[in-house]
């Protein structure tokens, strides 16, 4: 008899293991506090039977018989309750933050499977339990993370701009880029959801978090649904923002002939230098604008029949630079180096003249004047000179390549 309630509380010490391991696998999620009072219920009633069998009952009974047992036995009784208490109820073992992190990465893992959604694992941070990145259909990626110490689980994408919007919001004015950051603040703002946009704008960080407490399957799905449609709205808001200022350049007044050397004026005002090109009968009128960098670009309109109706933008490659590729070389490579430079003029996206005799080479892109926009004179401005340096560099590696045989 004197074993049999060890016996029991032993039994029921396992039982109980056994339950709250199979209550973790049939429900998606066991509250903390429940653990806890779990596992602490266990130690202690583990602890109130032990005390009812012999012979620390008979300790307990009769104290002054052995008081060193009976002092042994309240202690032993104290400490491994205090510690079953702080243990379970302090600290939480084993249903800690880590425990529970461990849990919800298993479930986690479960859900993306069955969500249908491209997934895997991101190399392990310090400060996360887990991260996981999704690839939706439409080829948007989003982060999954549980950060450590946090009672939610994230939602998080680093959206960047995609290839028009750089290029559109470069070719945009200090005041319209202002417009546009504070616009697409408020809207992020509006929606009471984490994100900060970049400045200047290359990205926006999009945040979304659900608790975890009672997080099950379906409010998973919610929660990365909404994560979704949310980077979804950033984008159609950025572009939204463009189109409009693009719409306000187009409703202001219209370019014409008359007007256009004005306009071309104001614009250039963003550059480095405007100079008056020398005057010419053929010409109405001619600047050369220089940027921050590259070959300084001709702006004209010429009295030419077919012409007097565009405007020119003009990069003349230095003749040094031509003529020196025929003297750099030696004289068998020349013909060679003709060769070169002829197929590369053959690569410019508009219109180019390459005259070796005279050592000139000159890039030419036009713009019908009535079809010219602010916007349309910086995108071109940009690309004549990108067309200018890719040219120059091409020229400089042709003569080297040529020298060095």
């Amino acid at each position: 008899m004197a074993v049999k309630p060890r016996i029991i509380a032993l039994l029921i010490f396992i039982v109980g293991l056994v339950a709250a391991k199979a209550a973790d696998i049939f429900f998606d999620l066991i509250p903390e506090v429940l653990w806890r009072v779990i596992y602490t219920l266990l130690f202690s009633g583990l602890i109130a039977f032990l005390s009812l069998a012999e012979p620390i009952s008979s300790y307990l009974r009769r104290p002054k018989d052995r008081p060193f047992c009976f002092f042994l036995s309240v202690l032993s009784g104290l400490i491994v309750t205090g510690a079953a208490v702080w243990l379970f109820l302090l600290v939480g073992f084993p249903s800690s933050e880590g425990y529970v992190a461990r849990v919800l990465q298993n479930k986690v893992k479960k859900w993306l499977d069955s969500s249908h959604s491209q997934f895997k694992a991101l190399p392990q941070l310090d400060e996360y339990y887990f991260r996981y990145l999704v690839t939706f259909r439409d080829k948007m990626e989003m982060d999954v993370l549980l950060p450590k110490g946090s009672e939610t689980i994230c939602f998080g994408e680093d959206l960047e701009l995609d290839t028009w919007s750089l290029k559109t919001l470069k070719m945009c004015t200090q005041r319209e880029k202002a417009q546009f950051f504070s616009a697409v603040r408020g809207k992020l703002a509006e929606s009471n959801k984490p994100s900060n946009a970049d400045d200047p704008l290359t990205k926006i960080k999009i945040r979304h978090a659900i608790p975890i407490q009672g997080l099950d399957k379906n409010m998973f799905y919610v929660g990365l649904n909404e994560a979704y449609l949310y980077a979804v709205l950033v984008q159609e808001t950025v572009h939204s923002q463009l189109e409009e200022i693009l719409r306000r350049r187009d409703s202001q007044e219209q370019v014409t002939p008359e007007n256009v050397e004005e306009k071309i004026k104001k614009w250039s005002r963003r550059y480095l230098s405007i100079h008056p090109l020398v005057d010419r009968a053929d010409r109405y009128f001619g600047y050369a604008i220089s940027a921050s960098e590259g070959l300084p670009i001709n702006v004209s309109r010429d009295k030419n029949e077919q012409t007097e109706f565009l405007i020119v933008f003009q990069v003349n490659l230095p003749p040094a630079l031509l003529s020196g590729a025929f003297e750099e070389v030696p004289e068998a490579e020349r013909e060679g180096v003709f060769h070169d430079i002829d197929k590369l003029r053959n690569t410019v996206r508009d219109f180019c003249i390459w005259e070796p005799t005279s050592a000139k080479l000159e890039i030419f892109k036009c713009i019908p004047i009535t079809a010219l926009t602010e916007f349309g004179f910086t995108e071109a401005m940009a690309d004549i000179q990108k067309e200018g340096v890719r040219v120059t560099k091409g020229v400089q590696d042709i003569v080297a390549r040529r020298s060095s045989r």
